[in-house]
């Protein structure tokens, strides 16, 4: 089983040839094929806890901090937001998978911060707190969606597995993608630093290896040199 555990080097991917190449989806298939034999040996032993990157459970996201770990990308797990605000730093993306949970004196210190955030399912709640010019919609179905916008590392992943909460940004320059009705399902707002996802099903385990969810997931998290989650 320790043997198992060694991560391979030689042949996973990296985050610039997922980022920048058109091979990226190819190769990070083959960083999955070394992945699922992790995941199907350890899966038993493994904490539970949907987009957990510890999880070796279907809606953990094991399979995806080990792709960034190989792409010499750590990813660290913490718990609280005193963890966060001590690794951070502008070269650090912070991944908030239920921002909803946190506290409001939590979420005004990610506010604060230096770092580039990820927030997964964020409410209007959540918006107005961290005081985001953006408008929360009704949630729309998981589904495979085009990512029709200028977005690089949208485009470069192509089709992917996107839902949840919508947004339209309100009078700051943004880049909507895998919109339904003119509302995108992954909205990336550059001038606050700030990601956000409708859903975190391309994050999973059991879904990073549909479509263009890997590359999605890897080049949206491994922009910087370190992923806090």
């Amino acid at each position: 089983m320790t043997a198992v555990m060694e991560r391979p080097t030689a042949s996973g991917p990296t985050v610039r040839t997922v980022t920048r190449s058109a091979r990226g989806p190819v190769l990070v298939g083959a960083g999955l094929a070394l992945v699922a034999v992790v995941l199907t040996v350890l899966s038993a032993s493994g904490r539970g806890g949907r987009l957990d990157p510890e999880s070796f459970t279907p809606g953990g996201s094991r399979a995806l901090a080990e792709l960034l770990r190989d792409a010499d990308v750590p990813v660290d797990r913490v718990e609280t937001v005193d963890e966060v605000v001590a690794a951070d730093r502008t070269d650090v993306t912070v991944v908030v998978p239920f921002p909803q949970a946190l506290a409001p004196t939590e979420l005004e210190v990610l506010e604060g911060l230096a770092a580039r955030l990820v927030l997964v399912g964020a409410g209007q709640p959540v918006l107005d707190l961290l005081e985001l010019p953006v408008d929360a919609g009704s949630p729309v179905d998981v589904e495979q969606r085009q990512p029709a916008c200028e977005l690089p590392v949208a485009r470069l992943a192509g089709d992917a597995d996107l839902g949840g909460t919508t947004y339209v940004a309100d009078g700051v320059e943004a880049v909507g993608c895998y919109s339904t009705s003119g509302r995108a399902t992954l909205l990336a707002v550059p001038a606050e630093g700030v990601v956000l996802l409708g859903d975190g099903t391309p994050l999973t385990n059991d879904r990073l290896d549909n479509r263009g969810n890997a590359a999605l997931a890897v080049g949206l998290l491994g922009d910087t040199n370190r992923v806090v989650w």
